[in-house]
């Protein structure tokens, strides 16, 4: 949901819309202010760069899947299936483990 603008209070900024005051925007509103984060939002008004700050989509990953199918054989869980949903292994550690590294990208620790 799109916040609404306060009318009242303090009076909007209209000073200048430079590389040092996108700098200064980038440096509070995120972790610092990289090079390409400067050029994308310089291409912007201040106030779509506000809004594209404040206003970022909600983007939920996709659960994890039986991708571990070729180290060991899950014989609830098909290949490529979610697996978060099914109960926990009880003294399949090996198999538990897959699963946990599944999680990570690539499946690497």
């Amino acid at each position: 949901m799109k916040a609404a603008r306060t009318l009242s209070g303090i009076a909007p900024y209209t000073g200048e819309w430079k590389t040092p005051q996108v700098v200064h925007l980038l440096k509070r509103a995120m972790f610092g202010a990289a090079v390409p984060d400067v050029k994308y939002f310089e291409g912007m008004s201040m106030s779509a760069a506000v809004d594209a700050l404040l206003n970022f989509a909600d983007v939920t990953p996709a659960p994890p899947v039986n991708n571990y199918q070729a180290d060991e054989a899950d014989a609830d869980i098909p290949l490529g299936a979610v697996w978060v949903t099914a109960p926990p292994l009880v003294e399949m550690d090996d198999l538990e483990n897959a699963r946990r590294l599944s999680l990570k990208p690539g499946g690497l620790v």
